[in-house]
């Protein structure tokens, strides 16, 4: 049984060239002096879909599954020019209110600079990406999972998942009260490690960070990723869950795999 869901194809028609003539790889204006220029491209799309899918949006590609990781796949087909050609673009979803989404993030989309052939003339190209997202059910958010891993085979997540991780004091309850206790655990180590930032109080910041995390095949805390209003808050968040103790890995079909896991913390003034 698959463990996440595509929930967004983003189809535009291929102009055709040639491939044996193309000189340089065409890449996202806004990543030209990345490093990595696909992992700022992924980023970036991520980026475009938080910001415009609402709640409502968010209740709609959930509400027929229990899947907690999210597959978004775009294809996007380059003109000439750079631009995105939205007039010849084939946007498929299963609801017309994600379909008008779509086209949002479509017409948001900055210009790419194109490939060149052997004599320095322009190419269109598909630039085709697969997202994922780690899905916060409670409280109705995508939180964005790391470049470079394909989630649909690698990682099984914490709602699906037939071994869930064992937290440190968990080992002797029996199993179907191994993710009460882990959750339980996880806020205690919270509680206990919170510390709120003296900078945020004096400045009166306050705001929910939410905090996403994979625990690896070895039970490590790995790939922590913040996402909140302010940068102060979402270090501290990062220190918080940096803390928490190596832990009995998860398993599927008895095998060891990845958990992504996400939480929300809040820090609030008195």
């Amino acid at each position: 049984m698959k463990k996440y869901i595509s929930i967004l194809l983003l189809f535009f028609s291929l102009y055709g060239f040639s491939q044996k003539d193309k000189k340089a790889e065409g890449t996202y204006s806004i990543c030209e002096t990345a490093i990595d220029k696909d992992k700022c491209l992924y980023e970036q799309l991520q980026q475009k879909i938080l910001y415009h899918y609402d709640i409502r949006a968010i209740e709609l590609i959930t509400k027929d599954t229990t899947n907690d990781t999210i597959a978004i796949f775009s294809a996007l087909a380059v003109d000439f020019d750079g631009s995105v050609d939205i007039a010849n673009s084939d946007i498929s979803s299963s609801d017309d209110y994600i379909d008008s989404i779509h086209f949002k993030i479509l017409k948001s989309l900055e210009p790419f600079i194109v490939p060149v052939d052997n004599s320095g003339n322009p190419l269109s190209e598909m630039v085709r990406t697969k997202l994922y997202f780690f899905l916060d059910r409670k409280n109705k958010n995508l939180n964005p999972l790391p470049y470079g891993e394909d989630y649909a085979t690698k990682t099984t997540g914490f709602a699906l998942i037939e071994d869930v991780p064992v937290f440190p004091g968990c080992e002797n309850y029996p199993k179907d009260k191994l993710r009460k206790c882990f959750n339980q655990r996880m806020i205690e180590h919270i509680t206990q490690h919170f510390r709120y930032p003296k900078k945020a109080q004096r400045k009166k910041i306050s705001g929910r960070v939410s905090v996403v995390f994979t625990i690896d095949k070895k039970g490590f805390i790995t790939k922590i990723r913040t996402f909140g209003a302010d940068p102060i808050l979402m270090t501290e968040a990062r220190r918080i869950i940096s803390l928490l103790p190596q832990m009995t890995p998860g398993k599927q079909k008895g095998k060891l795999v990845r958990v992504p896991f996400a939480i929300p913390i809040t820090f609030k003034l008195q």
